[in-house]
């Protein structure tokens, strides 16, 4: 069985053109992915002990489409923090749909229901390293710089 992490980053906040406001707190997570301006910035990709790296749409959808149309998921296992989120895209937008989904965020809340499940808390509470922060000033922004 393959194991593939992905972590999608998509554009919220106000729409730079209907002024809209697109966010998960004001969209359910249905509403807010089947949004038509719903846009993916990257996805973060992980195959098994492999390197993780990301690919992003600068360019348009198609080099997301290229690296996750190439997984067997018929025979691979997918592993977000909130896989609900993360694993709407895959299947509604794109299309895919894994043999099995390992939620981590479902799993902390179960394993350590005291503490926030948040992916920056349960690495470090875990010491398995820092999330990153390169994505944080994104809100309200469409198009991103390279």
């Amino acid at each position: 069985m393959n194991l593939v992490t992905l972590d999608f980053e998509s554009a919220y906040g106000k729409h730079p053109v209907t002024k809209e406001n697109i966010t998960l707190r004001r969209l359910t997570t249905e509403e807010y992915v089947r949004h038509p301006e719903f846009k993916i910035h990257c996805v973060g990709i992980k195959h098994n002990d492999e390197p993780a790296y990301y690919v992003d749409t600068l360019d348009g959808i198609e080099p997301v489409e290229q690296a996750l149309y190439g997984v067997d998921w018929d025979s691979t296992a997918l592993i977000a923090h909130h896989a609900h989120f993360d694993g709407a895209i895959l299947n509604w937008l794109l299309g895919l749909k894994p043999r099995f989904w390992f939620d981590t965020m479902l799993m902390a809340n179960a394993l350590y229901p005291w503490m926030s499940s948040s992916l920056a808390r349960v690495a470090k509470f875990l010491e398995i390293g820092e999330k990153g922060h390169a994505l944080l000033d994104t809100k309200d922004k469409w198009d991103l710089d390279p």
